[in-house]
């Protein structure tokens, strides 16, 4: 929870907050704040730091809003807030949470009328517009002061340049990354919430494409509402920007949307939420009521039980990636977490254990949401008799010195029994063959009869069959399967080769811009440059990766056919990119009716699909600055099978 670099071990501070001078304490608050805001780790988790953050409130009777970030992101200026960002009180749902909507509400005219909105887990932004023309965006700070990110913000999804009306004000906004964005480009970053941090906080920019501002709060001299929820149909309907999902709720509903969320609504959403927000509705009775905006008492945070769980650190195991890349991995006695066991955990890296400060044997905070890997944020427990982790100098599998690149250890023996287990399953994964599972591979592996991807095709019935649990039934089905799948496309190879950072959708934009295999291995990385989503970073590492792996790629040629490209079909020479959602089913229907997918906007797009038209995303007013045509799923559809409409 605390990290061990700052003045307060976690340890000593959960034994002693209660006794802990008021000026100790505030700094400890504000140091979490500052992690917690400017970078993509944590100290303590939501519901300890509230916890904390409440007593000291009680205590020392302390305005909240001064409990916040003073540390600037690097590279950014500060600039102070003309009306202050303040925070919610929320619902204690460890009690009976009715009785305490009614308590609260009970003073207050109107109470059975509530706006309950979503409360999404990223980061607080204040967008200023004059005129209708983006001025400013600032994060929250500590509430008085924060930092300049308008460049960054302009490149996000649902922020507008210039709004359909001349507005003056500012909006509040929460700026998040979808799940679905965060598992396809940013991995590394532990969660969504942690990825939005991380790419909001860079100077450059790189990465704020896939971020999205959702809008939920509007100040205005210009305008006025008779309700909460009249404001954000203002912001939605009016001003065309995205907000989160929000409903007219009276007490019960509001109980009954909480408990819907926390059943399944949550999970089925491609953003995090940590809660809702309930708000009396009425703006009037807002006005009456609200003894401050730092901490308007017209509204109240209803969060959702935390998926955490406590249990002990039995070990350390290092796994090793196809890349190299060497990740420990914490073993833990079983636990029930986010609805399933847990027994392993991600410890990410080195740096992280030293972080943490957690030794072989303690207690330790576990937390996991929806496919989030479940991961270590605290110690609940020392024990004093811990065991150190000791950082290794030689690669688990092949004993070979370890090489570290930043806060990541690799192993760069490319014939690493571990990293040909996992080559190899990564091109079996690209071509969809199922049933050469992991402990068959590393048993061909280790006996020598794998250890590049052409073996997979040089491997016979005995191969196979002599391995304990095999026989020769299972021999023939596992290569029936592989040769069925003999014919690949240009993407496949080149995603299967275990090319950093180019996954099958990237190798998908480089088939369809220079369509023959032969064209691409003679690229240069200037051309690279040119194709939508290719960045410097990664146009290095796809251009050093071809070039490496020529020899490879030849040899594969000598066992499997190019599949050539379907031409003449519906969509042939139209292009597609999805914007806000992902159909699988869709996309391979295009593709197999001629289409291409793209993954970004250009002036060659020929079709950007959204779920509705009428909605306004970053990506749309791009797309239709270049006269790019609009279409839904189902004119998609229509165009693929006209004779269905």
């Amino acid at each position: 929870m605390l990290n061990p670099k700052k003045n307060y071990e976690a340890d000593t501070f959960h034994s002693n907050y209660e006794e802990m001078p008021e000026k100790n304490f505030k700094e400890f608050l504000i140091r979490a704040a500052d992690v917690y805001y400017t970078s993509a780790e944590i100290l303590l988790t939501d519901d300890v730091f509230d916890f904390y953050k409440t007593f000291f409130i009680e205590k020392f009777k302390y305005n909240p809003v001064g409990i916040g970030t003073k540390q600037p992101l690097k590279g950014f200026q500060k600039a102070t807030h003309s009306i202050p960002m303040g925070s919610l009180n929320e619902f204690d749902i460890n009690k009976d949470v009715q009785a305490e909507i009614l308590k609260w509400a009970n003073k207050y005219a109107n109470k059975n009328v509530f706006c309950t909105s979503e409360k999404l887990d990223g980061l607080s932004v204040s967008a200023q517009y004059v005129k209708g023309q983006l001025i400013q965006a600032l994060t929250r700070g500590d509430g008085f002061e924060g930092d300049d990110i308008t460049s960054n913000v302009r490149k996000m999804i649902g922020v507008r340049e210039n709004l359909p009306i001349p507005f003056t004000g500012f909006l509040r906004g929460e700026i998040v990354l979808q799940i679905s964005l965060w598992k396809e480009y940013f991995p590394h970053f532990a969660n969504p919430r942690n990825g939005a941090a991380g790419l909001t906080k860079r100077k450059d920019g790189e990465g704020c494409e896939h971020l999205t501002i959702k809008f939920y709060k509007l100040y205005s001299e210009e305008e006025s509402f008779d309700s909460e929820k009249d404001l954000l149909d203002f912001i939605k309907d009016t001003l065309k920007l995205p907000t989160p999902n929000y409903f007219k709720t009276n007490i019960q509903t509001a109980i009954e949307l909480h408990k819907r969320y926390e059943a399944g609504i949550r999970e089925k959403l491609d953003y995090l939420l940590d809660g809702l927000v309930v708000s009396i509705n009425d703006i009037n009775q807002q006005n009456k009521i609200l003894e401050t905006p730092l901490l308007p008492e017209y509204a109240r945070k209803f969060k959702f039980q935390s998926e955490k769980a406590t249990t002990k650190l039995i070990g350390v195991r290092n796994q090793v990636g196809r890349t190299g890349a060497v990740t420990p991995l914490a073993l833990l006695e079983p636990v029930a977490c986010g609805g399933t066991i847990i027994s392993k955990a991600t410890l990410h890296n080195y740096d992280e254990i030293k972080r943490l400060g957690i030794k072989i044997g303690d207690e330790i905070i576990l937390v996991r949401s929806k496919d989030v890997i479940p991961k270590i944020i605290g110690i609940s427990n020392k024990d004093e008799e811990g065991i150190d982790i000791i950082e290794p100098r030689e690669c688990p599998v092949c004993s070979e010195f370890l090489e570290r690149k930043e806060t990541i250890l690799y192993c760069i023996n490319e014939d690493c029994d571990a990293r040909v287990t996992k080559t190899i399953l990564h091109w079996l994964n690209i071509l969809k063959i199922k049933n050469l599972g992991i402990k068959l591979i590393e048993k061909l592996t280790n006996n020598g009869n794998l250890r590049k991807i052409p073996d997979l095709y040089r491997l016979n019935i005995e191969d196979i069959s002599e391995i304990d649990g095999q026989g020769i039934r299972n021999a023939k089905k596992v290569l029936k399967e592989l040769h069925s799948k003999k014919e690949v496309s240009v993407a496949e190879i080149l995603a299967g080769i275990n090319i950093k950072n180019l996954s099958i959708k990237r190798a998908e934009i480089l088939e369809d811009n220079f369509v023959s295999l032969e064209k691409i291995l003679k690229l240069d990385k200037k051309q690279l440059l040119s194709l939508d989503g290719f960045e410097e970073k990664l146009s290095t590492y796809v251009y050093e990766g071809i070039r490496n792996k020529k020899e490879l790629i030849n040899e594969i040629l000598n066992y499997v056919k190019i599949k050539k490209k379907i031409e003449g079909g519906e969509l042939e020479g139209k292009s597609f990119c999805f914007s806000g959602f992902r159909d699988n089913n869709l996309e391979e229907s295009i593709k197999r009716n001629g289409g291409r997918i793209n993954s970004g906007v250009s002036r060659k797009l020929t079709y950007l699909v959204v779920k509705n038209k009428n909605t306004t995303t970053e990506k749309i007013k791009k797309a239709l600055s270049y006269g790019t045509v609009l279409l839904e799923p189902s004119d998609v559809e229509c165009m693929i099978n006209p004779s269905l409409f």
